[in-house]
């Protein structure tokens, strides 16, 4: 899935002018390598031959006498069930909004090679906010932004301990989402990434705790 990313971003980056036709183009080849990555891969199980028994026969002499056989006992044990716990996953977007984050955050990408990093977040910011309901939740949207965007100006430059730290706990989420969707629910999987690469560039982009406050902000906001 990252390579087929890089590729898009690759690809994006060479259209002129952002040709729309161009683009499309790239657009139609990223969703073919995503399909490719979708499908299940072939395994090939190797049984391993059984040794080989060797009897050796040996005579003997014996004396039969009668005796009065013992009774046998029979122990039946009975194995315990395990307990299964089911969790409901609760992810922090929708599938329509996290699809609109990621398509938002790959247009940015293309964005930044032929613009400035300003319109691009310019032009990223508006995409984001508009991944939401419509009226609140994408006033909500706009409004975390902002928040997380002050918190840039205003925060002082963190360790790096603190940005590994936030990092590793957005790690600890994307992992524990991942296993509740049970490895094969495509949606949970992608709403899932969308959320840890949000909780991530916050981490990234914002020493200290404007990512962890960035994504506790967007929660709150109504999804599409």
């Amino acid at each position: 899935m990252n390579a087929c990313h890089r590729q898009w971003v690759s690809d994006g980056g060479a259209c002129t002018s952002r040709d729309p036709a161009c683009l499309g183009a790239a657009r139609a080849k990223y969703d073919a390598c995503v399909v490719a990555c979708s499908k299940p891969q072939h395994t090939t199980t190797t049984t391993r031959p059984r040794p080989t028994t060797i009897t050796t026969s040996t005579t003997t002499t014996t004396v039969s006498t009668t005796s009065v056989p013992k009774p046998v006992s029979t122990t039946t044990t009975t194995l315990k069930r395990p307990t299964t716990t089911t969790t409901t996953l609760v992810v922090g977007f929708s599938q329509a909004t996290a699809a609109c984050i990621k398509q938002a955050t790959a247009d940015k990408k293309i964005c930044l090679a032929s613009a400035s990093t300003a319109d691009c977040q310019a032009e990223y910011d508006t995409s984001f906010a508009s991944c939401f309901a419509p009226g609140k939740g994408v006033a909500c949207a706009a409004s975390c932004l902002a928040k997380k965007a002050k918190c840039t100006t205003t925060k002082t430059p963190g360790s790096s301990t603190s940005r590994t730290t936030c990092v590793s706990d957005c790690h600890k989420q994307w992992i524990n989402a991942g296993a509740q969707c049970g490895g094969a629910n495509q949606a949970c999987l992608a709403a899932a990434r969308v959320a840890y690469d949000t909780c991530a560039a916050g981490c990234t982009n914002v020493p200290g705790s404007c990512g962890a406050a960035l994504s506790t902000c967007l929660a709150k906001c109504a999804n599409l």
